[in-house]
């Protein structure tokens, strides 16, 4: 409860910066405010809004790594009301810029929203590609290797929960760290 209090508090204030004399004199920062209100909508889970805030921030976001991290939250939103191919598209736009980033925590959550989308819909074949070019973008040094270990891990407990996977279907991640 007193989450979501805290949630519609914060875009109280959101709005209210959107219409001050502040925003007005400094209209450069306006993707930053409509991308947190897209974020806080999104957590909220009211994804019609979300979508309407983050497509206004998306035109608005300087950086190429800005609008790659808006484009990947709105591939988020339909992956959350069940547009699978509509969110895969948005992740395939970003994915290149993303993945060639210097941002580690943003490489990450690319891949866990991939990984999500390829676990929803069992392409246990795309997961096997996808750690295959990490493997590569390890060997050029833009993904450190510890990363690709914790993955293997995390992929372990995401298959647990998928019942029609059979255990032979992701035995690869053993094989994959093999020397």
């Amino acid at each position: 409860m007193y989450e979501t209090f805290r949630r519609c508090r914060k875009r109280k204030y959101l709005y209210e910066l959107l219409d001050s004399d502040i925003l007005n004199q400094f209209p450069s920062f306006s993707h930053y405010v409509y991308h947190s209100l897209g974020w806080n909508y999104l957590e909220s889970q009211k994804y019609e809004k979300a979508l309407e805030a983050l497509q206004k921030a998306l035109p608005l976001r300087p950086k190429q790594l800005d609008k790659a991290i808006t484009t990947l939250l709105i591939g988020r939103i339909y992956f959350e009301i069940g547009q699978y191919e509509e969110a895969q598209k948005y992740y395939s736009e970003t994915k290149e810029t993303i993945l060639l980033s210097e941002s580690l925590r943003t490489k990450r959550l690319w891949i866990d929203e991939q990984l999500d989308l390829y676990c929803k819909l069992n392409q246990i074949h795309q997961v096997k590609e996808l750690f295959i070019e990490l493997k590569s973008l390890v060997d050029i040094d833009k993904f450190p290797e510890s990363m690709l270990y914790e993955l293997k891990t995390s992929m372990y407990k995401r298959f647990e929960g998928l019942s029609p996977l059979r255990r032979e279907e992701y035995l690869f991640l053993y094989n994959f760290f093999a020397p």
